[in-house]
């Protein structure tokens, strides 16, 4: 229905619901724990939003981001790959200083990208076969 729902793990019933009004969620939801945020992508956009428990979820960003894939998150940045070919870095509370590196020639959908850390390297697949990788932070 295009709306990410909060569970009660105990009771099942849902606890919260954000409606982003731009389509199904694109894969995955991304939460950390340490910070109680979230964040995931839709159709045209990354959301980023602040978790506060019983209290909902309140909004921090909306980046546009066509085709936005599942973002991950590394420190204080978050990752999405998109359907222009590229990879977005974003401000992990702001959604703020974004940037962008395209993959190969920049026409084939980029899938979720996934981190090594130790590296501080950030690896993502393309629709056209090809895996990259691109250190970070951009």
């Amino acid at each position: 229905d295009g709306k990410v729902n909060a569970i009660d793990a105990t009771t099942g019933a849902i606890v919260w619901t954000i409606d982003p009004a731009d389509g199904a969620v694109r894969g995955r939801i991304y939460r950390d724990n340490a910070t109680n945020r979230i964040w995931f992508a839709t159709a045209t956009k990354v959301w980023g939003y602040q978790d506060s428990g019983t209290f909902g979820a309140s909004l921090l960003f909306s980046v546009p981001i066509a085709g936005g894939s599942s973002p991950i998150l590394n420190g204080t940045k978050v990752y999405v790959g998109s359907s222009n070919g590229s990879i977005y870095e974003m401000d992990a509370a702001t959604g703020g200083s974004l940037k962008s590196v395209v993959l190969g020639t920049g026409a084939a959908q980029t899938g979720p990208p996934s981190i090594d850390t130790t590296n501080s390297v950030v690896y993502a697949g393309t629709e056209d076969g090809k895996t990259y990788s691109v250190v970070v932070p951009f």
